[in-house]
């Protein structure tokens, strides 16, 4: 079995993937990088053997890590989740034109959309934040500036206010939260996260 990181081909102790994964991710951490996919044969490896690598013997030809600079990976990340809230926006836009129409079975869906993309956005901030081993929740934004800690403590509130909203029943409140705070969530945290993804460029 060849084992390649990146364009390299490396040598490992036996034709397994925990030893396989255990010399591409040394390899790539003495370079300063971290491995972001696998893929065997040319097909990206099923999670499930990554979560449990086993030590026996592989059925394949080959074996490719793909390795990132931590930085770069965290910048983009947090880019694509800024980008990703273009759509946020629209189906708040979308539930709130929903509710005022009556079609409440469909604001429901719109807002479960809504709920999942934002966790995704707080997910990002915190996996960046491990993978660079950097608090990013402490970097400053807005007007006055403010720690993005504090961004997501006012989001959670927001979210939990439109789940209250949405349990009672209160249709006229959830619409207006959702054009009024929630519009205002998303200038709030694309803006952040373009500051974020800045700062972690400026530090390399």
């Amino acid at each position: 079995m060849k084992v390649f990181l990146d364009e390299q081909q490396i040598e490992v102790e036996r034709p397994s993937l925990r030893a396989a994964m255990s010399a591409a991710i040394g390899l790539a951490n003495g370079a300063g990088r971290v491995v972001i996919e696998v893929y065997a044969d040319g097909e990206p490896l099923p999670s499930h053997l990554l979560d449990e690598p086993s030590d026996e013997p592989l059925g394949y030809a080959e074996l490719r890590f793909a390795s990132a600079i931590p930085s770069v990976m965290v910048q983009q990340i947090l880019l694509d989740a800024a980008d990703a809230l273009d759509r946020v926006r629209e189906d708040q836009e979308s539930a709130a034109a929903q509710i005022q129409a009556g079609r409440l079975s469909d604001a429901r869906r719109s807002l479960e959309q809504v709920v999942s993309l934002w966790q995704l956005v707080v997910l990002a901030v915190q996996r960046g934040g491990a993978l660079l081993d950097r608090d990013l929740t402490a970097i400053q934004a807005g007007d006055p500036p403010k720690p993005i800690a504090d961004r997501i403590g006012t989001l959670r509130t927001d979210l939990e206010g439109m789940a209250a909203a949405l349990g009672d029943e209160d249709w006229s409140a959830l619409s207006d939260a959702l054009e009024d705070d929630m519009g205002a969530q998303v200038t709030d945290w694309q803006d952040a996260l373009k500051i974020m993804a800045d700062e972690v460029a400026k530090a390399g």
